[in-house]
């Protein structure tokens, strides 16, 4: 298992570099509403997950083909202190860009700190043939968020 701190430094400085062009559209905390019993009254109250949802696009690719590509993405926090989402949390990522599906996917898989949602689950022997548990400049951007904020 990895900690956000570990894949965000585990990048490679040029996917570094290109995040700063991405641009945060929504980001939100998910909520599990929870039933209490008691004995007068049943209470309803919700309880953050830990999970942090974004939708994200790049402004420089947004300018070569004149559309928005919007990417889903979330940060799910394993362990940890209670409601909080921290650099230090044992963390679960995913991204639905090509470059997490085709290079970081299967990598962060194997540390157990991705599940394979997007790609086929092969090894990427051309794109990520050390295997580095890296991410990409969607993540890095909102895991940067994530840890100057302090979710």
């Amino acid at each position: 298992m990895l900690n956000l701190k570990q894949i965000l430094a585990s990048t490679p400085r040029d996917v570094r570099q290109r995040s700063k062009n991405v641009v945060i559209i929504e980001a939100r905390l998910a909520y599990r509403v929870r039933r209490i019993l008691n004995s007068k009254k049943t209470k309803l109250i919700s309880v953050p997950l830990r999970t942090l949802y974004a939708t994200i696009y790049d402004r420089e690719t947004a300018k070569e083909l004149g559309k928005i590509r919007r990417h889903k993405l979330y940060i799910r926090a394993i362990d940890g202190p209670a409601h909080k989402l921290s650099a230090g949390n044992h963390v679960v990522v995913s991204c639905s860009c090509e470059n997490f599906l085709y290079v970081d996917e299967v990598a962060l898989n194997k540390k157990d700190a991705a599940n394979i949602r997007y790609s086929n689950a092969k090894l990427p022997v051309e794109t990520n043939p050390l295997m580095v548990p890296q991410c990409c400049k969607h993540l890095f951007r909102l895991g940067s968020s994530v840890i100057l904020k302090g979710m």
